[in-house]
């Protein structure tokens, strides 16, 4: 009778498998991570966005220069604006409209406005002081740190070409207020067609594309083309604390927070709310700040603790290297951001009033 025999073989273990293990386990964690930043981030940006809006605060008419209240549509043609209309005294050189950072109103410097508002009104300007979308007494559920805001300085713009005796109008951003004026500015036709000065809804730059001859205008585009003003209409450009991208604005709120902020969100939000307002890009500034020829004032503090100045000074710099002789720059020495006026009104409005008088007339 045979003997059964058993034997035991020795089988090495598969490097290759165990690589592939751990290589999907860093990869199922990566996609882990990557959901819950992007789950963070959108919950981050929907807070922010949607933080209840400061409300106005009330003034003795003592106080304030006469003015109206006014009502306006956005480009959307589904918000409604509301604001103030400041007449100049005399007769008005120029419109100039305010845009107010993120987080304020109208009121962008609170308890002190009236007195803005009375230095360009005895100057001879007219003033329009509105609120943005989802800001003070204005309709919107969404702020979008002038992502989407640029459409309500192009419908602040045609409220004043509609209904003040001027022929053009100076735009006036503060913090991200920047970022909707020079959007809006750069929205604007580079020339307006004689239809669209005469009001019709048909000519050369809305008909191209179907003649072949140029590419379609978007529907936005095409209803900032019918309004019948391009850039020509705007004559001076004023900003308090200008940045390099628009972002820059949406990041100085979490750098300046905790420590998720400073390392995940500050970098990611941005992005949510370019998307939230259906702006998937964004621009450069300096790009745009830097194609303007008309007479552009500047203002930010030194040193800046809020957006930092290394987000300023490029801005600044770059506008006064290629555009020194139509470029006025004003530097408040104090701490602070967007505190220029507060902390020395008489120097603030002394160089503004200086670049009016060099500038504008």
């Amino acid at each position: 009778m045979s003997a059964k025999t058993s034997i035991n073989y020795y089988r090495p273990p598969n490097k290759h498998s165990a690589t592939i293990r751990r290589v999907i386990s860093v990869l199922v964690v990566g996609a882990l991570l990557v959901v819950v930043a992007g789950a963070a981030s959108f919950t981050a940006a929907n807070q922010l966005m949607r933080q209840e809006p400061s409300q106005l605060q009330s003034f003795s008419s003592n106080v304030m220069p006469r003015f109206s209240v006014i009502s306006f549509q956005s480009l959307n043609e589904q918000t409604t604006l509301s604001g103030w209309f400041f007449p100049a005294q005399g007769d008005p050189v120029s419109t100039v409209i305010l845009v107010h950072d993120s987080g304020k109103n109208r009121l962008q410097f609170d308890i002190d406005m009236p007195r803005f508002y009375e230095f360009f009104v005895t100057n001879h300007y007219n003033v329009i002081s509105f609120d943005l979308r989802h800001a003070g007494k204005s309709e919107g559920h969404l702020s979008a740190f002038g992502y989407a805001e640029w459409e309500d300085v192009i419908a602040a713009i045609q409220y004043a070409r509609r209904f003040t005796t001027t022929k053009d109008v100076l735009l006036y951003g503060f913090g991200s207020g920047v970022t909707a004026s020079l959007y809006a500015w750069s929205r604007l036709p580079e020339q307006v067609t004689p239809a669209a000065a005469n009001g019709s809804k048909s000519g050369p730059d809305l008909d191209s594309a179907a003649r072949g001859s140029g590419p379609a205008l978007s529907a936005i585009d095409q209803k900032i083309a019918q309004l019948g003003i391009d850039r020509s209409y705007v004559r001076g450009i004023l900003l308090d604390t200008p940045c390099v991208l628009p972002d820059n604005y949406i990041q100085a709120v979490y750098r300046n927070g905790n420590l998720l902020g400073r390392v995940l969100l500050q970098h990611t939000v941005p992005y949510a709310v370019r998307l939230s307002a259906s702006s998937t890009s964004q621009r450069s500034l300096v790009t745009i700040l830097t194609q303007i020829q008309q007479p552009v004032f500047l203002a930010y503090n030194d040193p800046d603790t809020y957006v930092g100045l290394a987000t300023v000074l490029p801005i600044v710099q770059e506008r006064q290297r290629l555009h020194p002789d139509t470029t006025a720059v004003y530097v408040d020495p104090t701490p602070g951001s967007i505190s220029g006026y507060k902390n020395n009104p008489e120097a603030y409005l002394g160089a503004v009033q200086d670049y009016l008088a060099r500038f504008i007339g």
